[in-house]
């Protein structure tokens, strides 16, 4: 650990701050920039400042739960981030590849719009499918659905899922 650029006592300290806080004394926003730099900080500057993480530009931030079991959530809304668990396809049995994806698509449309957001805003997708022999008909479908130029960062892994009847599970994050 390095020596305090303030030279004080502490061999090391914590400076965690939301700069953007209105709470905060003047002088503690400039501290962050002061460090961000490597300039030696005043003395009179305290060396640990805490801030709620639940704060961001002075409001609070909430969590929103959306249909919400005793086990898992399928949506939850955290500041402007949707984060969706895997959806699987309603009714599987039977159901090819193309056919779970277009379910488990206008599943995730449903659970967007319900926390105020659309695939347009997509960040990142998971899926996982039970045979990558159906990859090329998943995709078809999930090329059909995504929103031209607005990709999400997106993995895709063969795996096998909660019941053999189900082909392909996909978990998305978005922002509001």
């Amino acid at each position: 650990m390095r020596r305090c650029p303030a030279s004080c006592e502490k061999s090391s300290h914590t400076l965690s701050i939301d700069v953007r806080s209105p709470q905060l004394p003047k002088l503690q926003w400039h501290a962050e920039a002061l460090i961000a730099r490597a300039i030696a900080v005043p003395k009179s500057i305290k060396h640990r400042y805490e801030t709620s993480s639940k704060f961001t530009m002075g409001k609070r931030m909430s969590i929103e739960r959306h249909d919400t079991g005793p086990r898992m959530s399928k949506a939850v809304v955290h500041g402007n981030t949707v984060y969706l668990a895997g959806i699987v396809a309603d009714a599987p049995k039977g159901k090819s590849t193309g056919d779970q994806t277009k379910d488990i698509l206008r599943q995730i449309d449903g659970f967007l719009a319900k926390a105020g957001t659309d695939k347009s805003k997509l960040l990142s997708a998971n899926i996982w499918i039970t045979d990558m022999a159906n990859f090329p008909e998943m995709n078809a479908v999930w090329d059909a659905w995504v929103a031209p130029g607005n990709t999400p960062a997106r993995a895709t892994v063969e795996a096998g899922l909660a019941s053999p009847d189900y082909k392909v599970e996909i978990m998305v994050v978005a922002a509001k």
